[in-house]
């Protein structure tokens, strides 16, 4: 009996993983880049991009990202800041490089990350 329970256990367990895995967001970021508890990230398929602002300290978020074949940066930033949401935006060609800046005093604070 203990046995049966066990397997029935595991059984809805694989599936309860399963339909997890299945309601998350086709583009989950795979990297994240953090400036404190702000972050900037590009998801799997390396076009879709988001800059969150995470701390309620007046200071605006953005990222800043290149894409492959351009000298241009990109700025996507967290217009409501603070508040519930992020900033995103999807690019026709992949991010290869990308940071997350902080609007602060001075010049604004900016973390890095290449992208393979």
């Amino acid at each position: 009996m203990m046995r049966k329970f066990a397997q029935a256990a595991a059984v809805f367990s694989a599936a309860g993983t399963l339909m997890l895995a299945a309601a998350m967001p086709a583009n989950a970021a795979v990297v994240r880049v953090f400036e404190g508890s702000d972050y900037a990230s590009v998801g799997d398929d390396k076009v879709w991009v988001e800059a969150c602002d995470m701390e309620n300290d007046g200071n605006g978020v953005y990222g800043k990202f290149q894409i492959y074949g351009s000298a241009t940066w990109y700025k996507v930033g967290d217009s409501n800041g603070s508040q519930g949401g992020c900033g995103s935006r999807t690019f026709a060609n992949r991010v290869i490089v990308f940071y997350v800046c902080e609007d602060d005093i001075g010049e604004d604070t900016c973390r890095g990350k290449f992208v393979n």
